[in-house]
């Protein structure tokens, strides 16, 4: 009785330990959270989100457009000016931009679904942001170095089902770092890298 019972526990222990640590409901709360913090730094006026008081660069724009229109709630340019502007923004500098710039102004655009742009995401994602190696750190800090590598990291876990273990360890350590306000900190790119990641581990996980 107490072998069947030993073997019992163990296997528990075993199922508990595959099973993924957090839900995709928690993680869509922390989305949600954060998603609405970084829409309310976007400015009506000046067409553009705002940090300390000035519209933050094209890669950030491009950035916050990707994990917004990646998000839960599935935000599109139809969701309100703090998309369909920053997206126009996108379109009508990303000729002048660097090749990293339009790298991430390219994946940006995709993220929209919006077929007029394929032309030019086509073009612009020569070495696309999202590619890297794999890694199974999924250690955080609220950092950009960071959560660039683990936005990355994310995308490549999220593609295959045997990662929903690493994926929600990942998106614990994330929301680990969430402030009350629903914030990251107050860089508007640590948010929106914050809230892609979560993105990735919640399609990984519904």
């Amino acid at each position: 009785m107490t072998h069947v019972r030993i073997l019992f526990l163990a296997s528990l222990l075993v199922l508990s330990a595959s099973l993924p640590a957090i839900e995709a409901g928690a993680i869509k709360k922390a989305c949600d959270k954060a998603s609405n913090w970084l829409i309310e730094h976007y400015s009506v006026k000046d067409k553009a989100f705002l940090q300390d008081g000035k519209p933050v660069d094209l890669q950030t724009t491009a950035i916050i457009v990707t994990a917004l229109c990646t998000h839960p709630r599935d935000y599109k340019e139809t969701s309100g000016p703090f998309i369909s502007e920053p997206v126009k923004a996108l379109v009508a500098q990303g000729e002048k931009a660097g090749r990293a710039e339009r790298d991430w102004i390219g994946l940006a655009l995709k993220s929209t679904q919006n077929e007029k742009y394929a032309d030019y995401y086509t073009q612009w994602i020569t070495s696309p942001p999202t590619s890297g190696d794999f890694t199974a750190n999924v250690a955080v800090t609220a950092d950009r170095p960071v959560l660039l590598k683990q936005f990355r990291n994310a995308r490549v876990l999220a593609v295959s089902a045997d990662n929903k273990p690493l994926c929600a360890q990942l998106a614990e350590n994330v929301i680990a770092l969430q402030q009350k306000n629903g914030s990251f900190g107050e860089d508007l790119q640590v948010n929106a890298l914050a809230i892609g990641i979560l993105n990735c581990c919640y399609k990984a996980l519904k």
